[in-house]
Order: structure tokens, then sequence, then C-alpha cells
């Protein structure tokens, strides 16, 4: 296989004829948390004083460049926020614990480390992020501020602390085997911008990172590269603060990416991602993806109808804690504010963003939305506008794509996130790849936390037969569905 968009893609499709059954492994079921035994760090407080701005308020703030980093008690606020265990059921003898962001299979393949400079709320060092033992484990210590800016060009001269996001590719591979990076890379936009929401809504400026020299930061962290890579980065702007002298990182660092005592490589992971560690410049200006999938809104695009902030009742805060993925959902119709809610939240999420609407294109089918036809509609994100390409009843027929997993078609909506993979490898090689899954997981995101804040319900499909879904919305051969999140009203909603 070619290490390129096109060919992982369609070597990783699904095809109803052509499935391949297999068993889950379940006495190599990999570890959800990562553990560095022997080492210190710091204890993260338990959380209080939740932010209470709503959702569309902390995406529409145009956050203050602090002048200092967060006290300990807000660092918490935003690692529990971002990725804390919200949620938690019986399973067998144990339990298992649901988290701030989603993930395809509950697998949660992604950590989270951070780059702090030295203050008062954390000595100077590269620490793991433990979701689940709230615990900040240093794996490096002193400052490596001087490495950081060296790694990503574009982090700004003010800029303090840096989340790091990386994925471990088995744990998402046990169960979805060669079709895995594609699930990593979707939750790994999901934690982004879970991440930069917490960060936001702490008060604090944050800077969403793709491009950077992965092998660099790859050696910081300590990760073991056949099993674990840097995909992304969200920096915190918190002024400049001294840097120390660095440490050397322990030999055992490494070990701790293995989180099975049976691991599999799949090669076609090995090569895209190898790939992906290439940063390449766009050979020209970058059009937006939704110009380019060769679909046409019949009359043209309108703008879009307006998202008055009283259409969602929950918090931004209370919208991570209650965040579930629904699939019990009822045939009934959203109301049409509610469907403009959640595409001004994807604006807002594509805003200061170059790769979002470049690399991914935002349709949807609207099923069942009260005062707009059914049909498939796409989404210009930049120029805030919508347009129906075709009318309609589709919602049924994608449930069908999606391994005919039926409750689908009770939702209202399917928000659909597209690109032609063809233009991505040739202006970013397979690098563009990584841009465009993270982006659709970022927005897929801003989806599920509005649909949440208003009281319906969200699920996000990774698993759908690809072919089927390409004839379904008439795309091009070299155009592809990426992921879909269904929205709409669920069992228990007025």
């Amino acid at each position: 296989m070619a290490p390129t968009p096109v060919a992982y893609h369609r070597a990783t499709a699904y095809d109803r004829r052509a499935m391949e059954p297999h068993g889950l492994g379940w006495a190599n079921q990999p570890s959800p948390y990562k553990a560095y035994p022997g080492l210190d760090g710091v204890p993260l407080p338990e959380v209080e004083n939740l932010p209470g701005a709503g959702l569309q308020a902390v995406y529409r703030a145009d956050s203050p460049q602090a002048s200092a980093s967060p006290d300990l008690a807000a660092l918490s606020r935003i690692c529990f926020l971002a990725a804390g265990l919200t949620a938690r059921f019986r399973h067998g003898d144990d339990y298992f614990y649901y988290r701030s962001a989603p993930s395809a299979g509950a697998l949660y393949p992604n950590e989270i480390y951070l780059a702090a400079l030295n203050d008062a709320a954390a000595p100077a060092g590269i620490y793991h992020v433990g979701v689940h033992n709230r615990f900040l484990t240093r794996i490096r210590t002193g400052g490596h501020d001087g490495m950081l800016r060296a790694a990503v060009p574009d982090l700004p001269a003010d800029g303090g602390w840096v989340f790091l996001v990386s994925g471990i590719f088995f744990r998402s591979a046990w169960k979805y085997r060669k079709r895995a990076y594609r699930y990593v890379l979707l939750d790994a936009g999901h934690l982004a911008e879970s991440l930069r929401l917490a960060v936001r809504a702490a008060g604090f400026s944050a800077r969403l990172h793709l491009d950077f020299d992965d092998r660099v930061l790859d050696g910081l962290l300590g990760l073991d590269e056949a099993r674990e890579g840097t995909l992304c980065l969200v920096g915190m702007a918190s002024g400049a603060l001294p840097e120390t002298q660095a440490g050397e990182l322990r030999p055992s660092i490494p070990a701790a990416s293995r989180v099975s005592p049976a691991e599999v490589v799949y090669p076609e992971i090995a090569a895209i991602h190898e790939a992906a560690k290439t940063v390449t410049a766009p050979r020209q200006p970058l059009p937006a993806m939704v110009q380019a999938l060769g679909l046409r809104p019949a009359d043209g695009f309108a703008p879009l109808p307006g998202a008055p902030e009283a259409s969602a009742a929950l918090s931004y805060a209370e919208a991570v804690l209650q965040r579930r993925s629904r699939r019990n959902f009822v045939p009934r119709p959203m109301a049409l504010d509610q469907l403009a809610y959640l595409l001004d939240l994807l604006c807002r999420a594509a805003e200061k963003d170059r790769f979002a609407s470049a690399a991914v294109g935002i349709g949807f089918l609207a099923g069942q939305v009260d005062g707009l036809a059914p049909g498939f509609y796409l989404l210009d994100m930049v120029g805030g506008k919508m347009g129906r390409v075709w009318s309609g009843q589709m919602t049924a027929a994608m449930a069908s794509v999606c391994l005919d997993q039926a409750w689908l078609k009770n939702a209202a909506v399917h928000f659909v996130f597209l690109s032609r993979l063809s233009l991505l490898g040739d202006q970013w090689g397979a690098r563009g790849y990584r841009y465009a899954m993270l982006s659709a997981g970022r927005l897929g995101h801003a989806v599920y936390l509005g649909a949440t804040a208003m009281g319906l319900g969200a699920c996000g499909i990774g698993a759908f037969y690809d072919g089927e879904a390409q004839r379904l919305l008439r795309l091009d051969q070299d155009a592809a569905m990426l992921y879909l999140v269904a929205a709409g009203r669920i069992t228990g909603t007025p």
C-alpha cells in the first residue's frame, strides 16, 4: 500500500460483501490508562467552581492573553473538563469509566501530556496527565522551551504551557485492526477540541497546532514511536517564564507506550503514520473543501438562520458532564433554531484554523427539522451559509450505509464530514489525512456538546460501508465520507 490518503482510506474501506469477521482477544485487551511506576509528580486537587458560561459564549469569547500561568486549581479544572472521568458502569467484576471526550468503541487511544514552565503550580518539566488518578507524572525535569519552539515553528512568543495529544495505535487496533488509524485521529480531534474549550473557559487563549517535527516531540515525550505518536498540540498563552536546566529522559520511559502483552503492528497504520510525519507546505492557495467536493447547491448558498443562545438549557460545563453517545433517537423533529445553533457552533469551531475548512467539507442530511425541507445540504463554514444540494429523505438510507444501524434513521439530522482525498495528498502529502481526520473529529465534538446543551442526543459513527456512502452522497471517486455525527430528539426529552 502506498502511504497516501487515497490509498489508506481505500485499503481500510468496509464492504458489506467482503467483511472479515474476527473475535476480540480479551486476554490481550489494552489498558486504557498509561502508567509510569516510580516517577513523582503533582497531584491535582479536587475540582471546584466549574465555569458557568454557555457553550456558545465559550466559542464566541475572545479569550484574553493571560499574563500568568493558571494555578493548580485552574489546571485541575482544565484537565477534568478536557478528559476527566464523568460516568461509570458495571463491567463484570469491575467498573468502566466514560470520559469528557468521546471515543470509538470507548477504547480511548489518546494520551495528554503537558509541557510546563517553572511556577507555583508545577515545577518545570514534561508531565503525563493521568485522567484516572488525577496525577501529573513528571517524565522529564527542567524546562524545554527551546526544544518546543524548534519543533513547533508557529508557537507564539507568549506561549507558556503546551498540551500535547498523542495516539496509542493498538488501543484502537485491538478492535478495529488496520482501520484503527481513522479512529485514533478522530478521537484525537475530539480530545483536542475538548482541551481547546476547557482552556478558553478558564480565561486563557488556546491555539491548535498541527504542524511540528514529530520525531523531536516523540523523543521529548519519551514515546515508543512504533506504538505511539504525537498528533496535535494545544498551546496556552500564559506569559514568558524563565527556562531552567533541562533534564534527561529515563531509559524505562518508552516502555510505557506498550499497553497490552501481545500487541499487533498493522503495516497499513505504520506506513501512513510514518509518511504523515513529513510536513509539506501547500503548493497553492488553499480552497475551501466544500467548494472542491464536486457538489453544488441547486439555488446557491444562503445565510444561516439565527442561532439564539436560549436554544441551550445547559452551560458549557454541564454539557461536558452530561455528554454521552446517545442512540435512543425518537422520530420527532428538531426545531430550526436548534439546527441553527449547531451550525453556528460548527462555524465558530472552524474559526482561526486554516486546516478545518480547507481539509474538510461539511454536509448534513436533514430528515426532520421544523421549517426545513428534507434533503442534503452543504455548510459553508467560512461564509456562514448553507445550501440544499437536492431534496428528499435520506436518513433511512444512510442508516443502512452505517452497518444497518436502524436507530440512526430516527435522528433528525446526520452531519457528514467529507473530503477529496486526492486533494489532501496533492496539497500536504500523507499528513493531509491527519489534518482532515483530526478536523472532522474536532468539528464533530462541537455537534456533540451543542446537542447535549440543548437536551438533544448525538452519536458519532466512524463505521460505515465506504463505497455505499460515496454513492448515496454522489461523491466523486476520490472524495469520501470521513465521519458522521447524528443529532436529534431522544427518549425522555420534551
